[in-house]
């Protein structure tokens, strides 16, 4: 969804989803897409770090994946606990995640 690799990036996305998910934006057409986001987020894997930055250029506010990771399963947690109607949304299609290696 996006090609972006920037933790950053994607760190501002999913803040932006939890928002649309509060407004019930995610019910809409294409709510699945950002369903899926979130879920691919969680499936970060434990090794994963940061590309190699030049010296003297390192940003004090970047996010490590594991870090993204761990935000993106609260925001998954957030959905199921304290935003009315993501059963509707949420149900279909993280049972679709159970099955494939990828999500695994």
């Amino acid at each position: 969804m996006l090609p972006d690799p920037s933790t950053k990036v994607r760190q501002a996305l999913a803040q932006l989803i939890i928002a649309m998910a509060h407004h019930n934006y995610l019910s809409l057409e294409g709510g699945h897409l950002l369903v899926t986001f979130i879920v691919q987020q969680c499936a970060i894997p434990s090794g994963a770090t940061l590309p190699p930055v030049q010296k003297g250029k390192e940003d004090p506010t970047a996010v490590t994946p594991l870090q993204l990771r761990s935000m993106c399963d609260n925001i998954l947690h957030l959905m199921t606990t304290t935003v009315p109607h993501m059963d509707a949304v949420l149900w279909p299609y993280l049972l679709e995640f159970i099955v494939p290696a990828e999500y695994t």
